[in-house]
């Protein structure tokens, strides 16, 4: 692939949705009131809590790609505009994750109360207009509805997207240290806030070597980078016995890095992991196997970003089916059943979103999207 005329790559799309998955743990993770659980399920639960691992996914996977176009437009045209960048930015993610906010901050709260429920939304509504809400939830607690809780990613995201292009634009030819700093920052603030377990989950200083590994192997790709070359023409088996470690570090995520010096350096070890299968899913010469062949994954990453906003929608609505029905009485109705009809739920929503209200954004946004990218 050419670098500079065509940043687009299919298995990335597949990839984004397969880390979109992770957000369903959340059905193994909710307590219902009044559901008797079996004394298994707490290790379950505590199993999927690794689902959060997603979010180290897609946020390496999201400094890789802004880095990626912003660099490859810059090889394209000699610069890259930080104006168009914001613009489509702006595009992709503004109308959806405002409609949620003010869907959920305003218009639930004032339904739910009219019709007599218990409603009080406690979140701050300047920490989600600012993207500042991972460091309110930080200081002030969750927010009532789980469906904004999930939305701090955004904040994180955002944060990035505003600081990362003025690093690259001012700091030309210093970009790789720049990506370094980022990384031994961040490592430092996780040896700092190394007790706090909430901190080192939500700060930005604490996951924002996610984003510098991204943009690091974009670097290394579009500069065609000696070490880049090496990589993608990594031999299948040793792309395998990197694939299978990835795998035994999520099953045994706990194990592996409960101790204090795993839970200072598993953000960095596992942002390289992914990183690298970004790279091999993107330009490995030698794939361990190409992901956008799974059937479907390419059509519902293209989705992703609605289903990460819904997926709490999806589940708090089968939660009250099932309530209602009477359905949450056996492990295979919580274990199964409920899980399932949250994914059909939420994919349901997401492709209604995706057709009817982000597709005219997105065909704007292209007019701002340098020649071939997709």
């Amino acid at each position: 692939m050419n670098a500079a005329s065509k940043p687009y790559f299919i298995n990335l799309d597949a990839l984004r949705f397969f880390a979109a998955t992770g957000f369903f743990m959340h059905a193994f993770i909710i307590r219902i009131e009044g559901v008797q659980y079996p004394a298994w399920m707490n290790q379950v639960s505590r199993f999927a809590s690794s689902g959060a691992l997603c979010v180290n996914v897609l946020h390496v996977l999201s400094g890789f790609l802004i880095t990626y176009l912003l660099l490859a437009e810059e090889k394209s045209t000699g610069q890259f505009s930080i104006l168009r960048y914001y613009l489509r930015r702006t595009l992709r993610i503004w109308p959806l994750y405002f409609t949620m906010v003010i869907t959920f901050l305003f218009f639930v709260p004032m339904v739910m109360q009219a019709f007599g429920f218990t409603y009080h939304e406690t979140a701050n509504p300047w920490s989600y207009f600012f993207f500042w809400n991972n460091f309110a939830m930080l200081s002030d607690g969750f927010p009532y509805s789980p469906v904004l809780a999930v939305l701090w990613t955004v904040s994180v995201e955002e944060q990035f997207y505003v600081v990362m292009p003025w690093l690259m634009k001012f700091f030309r030819k210093q970009r790789v240290a720049v990506f370094l700093a980022i990384a031994i920052v961040s490592t430092l603030a996780r040896i700092y806030f190394r007790n706090e377990g909430t901190t080192l989950f939500f700060h930005t200083l604490c996951i924002m070597s996610d984003f510098a590994v991204g943009a690091f192997i974009a670097w290394l790709a579009v500069n065609n980078h000696s070490w880049f070359h090496r990589w993608k023409k990594m031999p299948r088996a040793v792309n395998f016995g990197i694939y299978l470690a990835l795998l035994v570090m999520i099953v045994f995520y706990h194990p592996v890095f409960d101790s204090p010096l795993a839970t200072i350096a598993e953000r960095l070890i596992l942002g390289l992991a992914f990183g690298h299968v970004i790279l091999d899913q993107a330009f490995g010469e030698n794939k361990a196997f190409n992901m956008h062949r799974i059937p479907g994954f390419v059509w519902l990453g293209k989705r992703a970003f609605g289903i990460y906003c819904f997926h709490q929608v999806g589940i708090l609505a089968s939660v009250h089916l099932f309530k209602a029905m009477n359905w949450l009485q056996s492990p295979w109705q919580f274990l199964l059943l409920l899980p399932l009809l949250s994914f059909f739920i939420t994919v349901l929503i997401a492709a209604f979103s995706y057709r009817f209200f982000e597709q005219p954004f997105l065909d704007l946004k292209k007019k701002f999207e340098i020649s071939g990218a997709n």
